[in-house]
């Protein structure tokens, strides 16, 4: 008899079948079929006791049979009974792993179709796989107790009473969680992320957004292990930024990420711009651009570039300047100022200023083309002084860096002219102040036609009235040498006599014409009286002849001696 000893699915595909040997025979023939069905024959005049039936169908029954035979005569043969074996179940192909949290890797599968359990295999090299995890009847698991950072290998077989062929292998490498350890704003478009290690991690990449829970799809920044702070840059002043840091590994095509909670951090808002300053005396108007979605400004001062010790000033806005009183004139005071919204932004860069005392123009002297200028120094806080000038309605001249004394030249004669100056500093933004202005009359021009005549020791001045309100003679013995505050005479128009005390002596005479203010000397002249002549004596000497006699003359240099007739004119 032939009896069947085994008959085991060594795959999906194959049954290996095993018989005793029968005397008498000769050869076998293998027959299989489907549980029900005709049988088919696989192998026939086989030797031996064992063969391999394949190409069959993966978790399928199948029935075995052996014919043993042989040819002696008529020949004989004796069919064993038969015995019946289940293929393996198809090898699972679409094996996934993933690692949902620290230390885990979480497995998934699809039944290959006729498996009733499965066994989950892992190691820690690749085609290596030593250590069962699980044998169980879902198509799911979760692996704990992993290390992070440790890449594991996984494979699962498909059980229905017989194994199948192992699956694909899928891997994984846990990554540790972790958390964002500090957020800080550097600057009004920047922020600083650090975070902690995240063991198992190749890359880490830093995700934005402006609303919680909603990050931009691109990572603002990426940085590979071990590095664990990015600055993101490119930001918004005045802006909450939410910022979640993944850390990222990609192991057998697979890529694990570990998120971290959620931080938020408001970003600073630009710094203002100091736009101007203008100051006063004891004080300065501070002014500085609008800076969006500020709530607030904080104006700080002190006395020296780089101090703010002299306190600060919080101002809502939309207000955007801030009057400092108080303030001691010839003292430079510098500021600077921050915009708030919930942060400070930076310092705006500084300005400075210095405060000007008030003054005033303390008395103006006038020819006919020139005005004389004078105010009191020192003036607290200036450094230079313009004089300016005009007439009426026009456009003020202005005399750059002038001191007391200095002279405005080139005036028209009996003209009014206000005047006014300006003290200036250029402490940072420049600061002046202009005085209020004064009126001033420029003299008339000198006489013209000024002539001179003496007789009798009398000297008599005469010269072309030019609408002055009057008129000032002076008398000097030496040429230039006039004192102008005693004129001789003072008329309101010409001609007019002075008396020397010496007859004899020479007299320099000039005369000015005055509308308020002297105007400037008339051509200078000179005279020496003479003193009375009388003739001592007239004889006649001849019929043709008279002697004449006389006293001398003081002063006179000659003589000329005149006759007439009792009437007619003399010769």
């Amino acid at each position: 008899a032939v009896t069947i000893a085994s008959a085991t699915a060594t795959s999906a595909t194959t049954v290996d079948l095993s018989w005793n040997a029968a005397a008498g025979a000769a050869s076998y023939d293998v027959y299989y079929r489907l549980t029900s069905g005709s049988y088919g024959a696989v192998y026939s005049n086989t030797a031996g006791t064992t063969a391999t039936v394949s190409g069959l169908t993966a978790n399928t029954s199948y029935t075995f049979k052996i014919v043993a035979k042989n040819a002696v005569g008529v020949g004989a043969t004796r069919t064993s009974a038969e015995s019946a074996a289940l293929t393996s179940p198809g090898a699972i192909s679409n094996l996934a792993v993933t690692s949902p949290a620290s230390g885990q890797a979480s497995l998934s599968w699809s039944n290959p179709g006729g498996a009733t359990s499965y066994t989950v295999k892992r190691g820690t090299v690749s085609g290596t796989w030593g250590t069962t995890v699980v044998t169980q009847a879902g198509t799911t698991y979760t692996d704990s107790g992993l290390t992070d950072g440790q890449t594991y290998f996984y494979v699962v077989y498909a059980n229905n009473g017989t194994d199948s062929a192992v699956s694909n292998e899928d891997s994984i490498r846990p990554i540790s969680s972790f958390s964002i350890t500090s957020t800080s704003a550097v600057s009004s478009t920047s922020i600083q992320v650090d975070w902690g290690t995240a063991t198992g991690a190749a890359t880490y990449e830093v995700y934005l957004g402006t609303s919680t829970g909603s990050y931009n799809a691109t990572p603002a920044a990426t940085v590979s292990a071990p590095t664990v702070t990015a600055t993101l840059t490119g930001l918004t002043a005045g802006t909450t930024y939410y910022i979640q840091v993944q850390a990222k590994n990609t192991v057998g095509g697979v890529t694990t990420t570990r998120s971290t909670a959620e931080e938020d951090q408001i970003t600073p808002l630009g710094a203002p711009t100091i736009s101007g300053i203008v100051a006063t005396p004891g004080q300065a108007v501070v002014s500085w651009s609008t800076v969006n979605t500020a709530t607030s400004y904080r104006l700080y001062w002190g006395t020296s570039t780089g101090d703010t010790s002299g306190g600060f000033f919080d101002i809502t806005a939309p207000t955007t300047s801030y009057t400092h009183t108080a303030l001691t004139n010839g003292q430079a005071y510098f500021y600077t100022v921050r915009s708030y919204n919930g942060a400070y932004s930076a310092y705006s860069t500084e300005a400075s200023v210095k405060p000007i005392e008030s003054f005033t123009v303390s008395s103006t002297i006038a020819t006919a083309t020139t005005i004389t200028v004078n105010w009191t120094t020192p003036v607290l806080g200036a450094d230079s002084f313009d004089i300016q000038y005009r007439t009426g309605a026009d456009a003020w001249t202005t005399l750059a860096s002038q001191n007391p004394g200095d002279t405005i030249g080139g005036l028209t004669a009996s003209t009014t002219y206000d005047i006014r100056l300006v003290g200036k500093n250029t402490q940072g933004v420049t600061t002046s102040i202009t005085t209020a202005s004064v009126s001033r009359t420029t003299a008339l021009g000198a006489p013209s036609g000024f002539a001179l005549a003496s007789t009798d020791g009398t000297v008599g001045a005469s010269w072309t009235n030019n609408a002055a309100s009057s008129y000032k003679l002076f008398r000097a013995t030496t040429t230039g040498g006039y004192n102008y505050a005693s004129p001789v005479a003072t008329v309101a128009s010409t001609p007019t006599t002075d008396s020397p005390t010496a007859d004899g002596s020479t007299y320099y005479y000039v005369v000015r014409a005055n509308n308020g203010s002297d105007s400037v000397d008339s051509t200078e002249l000179s005279v020496r009286p003479i003193a009375a002549v009388t003739i001592a004596s007239a004889t006649a000497t001849s019929a043709t002849t008279v002697d004449l006699s006389w006293n001398a003359a003081a002063g006179a240099a000659s003589y000329d001696v005149y006759y007439r007739l009792t009437s007619g004119s003399y010769g």
